[in-house]
């Protein structure tokens, strides 16, 4: 991006010719990896949500670690050999090493071939795509069944209340699956907004050239802004991204006495069973959070969900 504001603001490619081959390598491949980080990200939270139990002994350090270096390397590969050998050059359209084959001022203009746009945006975008769509679309699931369990058990808690006190007993406060769903559509909303326009126009422009430079420059900085987007919305709304940026950032620190459910009430996701905690009062870990049910039990819940 420093780079492509440069170029903005002066109208022509201010430094050196063979940078620019770099430049655009780097560009495709941090790209490329912005968005199959997302993909591996998506496929913890499934894992965390739909198997909680399971989760810690699926998603080690190790296979995580081994997740994050092959998205990383798929983004390499999928950049610089490429690019470099000149697989993405075609008739017609001068190399990147050729600044001033188009015009007189230097221009760095990276146009590649139908074989390669089609080939890197399958690979680095539509095929992780779809398995976000698929992971999210699980979890949407599993937030909707949830919220229908503990609405289940606030209906149970309310009849044991009666029944024993002989009065009304106090309305459970149980999550919500609106806070699961809204988190959902942010993610999701972000990503597609952002990258979906580009890689539309990044397959169609070579078949037919119908898209302006200017409004494909345009959804270039659109899927630029995702990278600059997802450090704000997932320590938001994800709980484990917030305690890491707690951890180790100054200004995100939990101050002493703080809200321990973060920034508007939205600990995503807590997945597990239901507990009870040392006073006795019944919490249920849910895609929205570890909810207080505020009634008093003779056993615990997680017995009985056993």
């Amino acid at each position: 991006m420093p780079p492509a504001i440069g170029v903005t603001l002066y109208g022509e490619w201010i430094f050196s010719p063979g940078f620019c081959a770099v430049w655009v390598s780097f560009d495709v491949m941090l790209c490329s990896a912005s968005i199959l980080n997302l993909c591996v990200i998506s496929l913890d939270r499934y894992i965390q949500i739909t198997r909680p139990l399971q989760h810690d002994t699926y998603m080690t350090n190790t296979r995580a670690g081994v997740l994050i270096a092959l998205a990383w390397l798929l983004a390499i590969f999928a950049s610089f050999p490429p690019i470099t050998l000149g697989w993405h050059e075609h008739p017609g359209h001068p190399s990147l090493s050729d600044l001033t084959a188009l015009s007189p001022r230097p221009q760095c203009v990276f146009d590649p071939s139908k074989t390669y746009a089609l080939t890197a945006s399958i690979v680095t975008f539509y095929i992780p795509l779809a398995a976000i769509l698929f992971t999210y679309s699980r979890i949407y699931k599993e937030a909707k069944s949830q919220a229908t369990r503990v609405a289940s058990l606030n209906k149970q808690f309310r009849t044991e209340s009666r029944r024993k006190n002989g009065k009304r007993g106090s309305q459970p406060s149980g999550p919500s699956s609106t806070k699961a769903i809204r988190t959902l559509g942010v993610i999701l909303g972000a990503f597609m907004v952002t990258w979906l326009p580009f890689f539309i126009s990044n397959i169609v422009r070579p078949f037919c050239g119908c898209v302006p430079g200017e409004v494909f420059e345009g959804l270039t900085w659109l899927g630029w802004c995702n990278s600059t987007m997802n450090p704000v919305i997932y320590p938001l709304f994800i709980k484990d991204f917030k305690q890491v940026f707690r951890k180790y950032l100054p200004c995100c620190r939990q101050p002493p006495g703080g809200n321990v459910m973060g920034i508007h009430g939205v600990p995503f996701p807590l997945p597990g069973p239901s507990t009870s905690n040392e006073n006795g009062n019944i919490e249920i870990s849910t895609v929205a959070g570890t909810v207080p049910a505020n009634n008093r039990v003779d056993s615990p819940v997680d017995e009985q969900a056993n």
